[in-house]
């Protein structure tokens, strides 16, 4: 009889460690999970927002997205984004594509 109790026993803990390793598996990959997604958001414009992009990027009419200058979002559309420089004397609202933005965002200030 001893020996049927140690079986069950060893079993018992190799079966535990199993759920350990398991469950901490889950645990990192939802934290990957959730740390990517809040990545992915934290990138997205929203009305009011202040950004800045990495690289000078030219548009039609003559306008660009300047590097050195700051931009604030006036509306969101579901592929333009309305955007006003807040560094400069004309403080004139532009549409961009959201591609572009999206290229070349380096930083969002909330």
């Amino acid at each position: 009889m001893k020996k049927s109790k140690r079986r069950i026993v060893i079993k018992q803990s190799t079966q535990l460690q199993q759920s350990a390793n398991f469950a901490i598996i889950l645990w990192v990959v939802r934290f990957l999970s959730r740390h990517f997604i809040n990545h992915q958001l934290s990138k997205k414009l929203a009305v009011n927002d202040v950004f800045t992009v990495s690289q000078t990027i030219s548009l039609t009419n003559y306008q660009e997205l300047r590097s050195d200058m700051n931009y604030l979002v006036c509306n969101v559309e579901p592929a333009v984004v309305t955007v006003m420089p807040l560094d400069s004397v004309d403080n004139r609202p532009f549409k961009v594509m959201k591609k572009a933005i999206k290229r070349a965002l380096i930083r969002k200030d909330m």
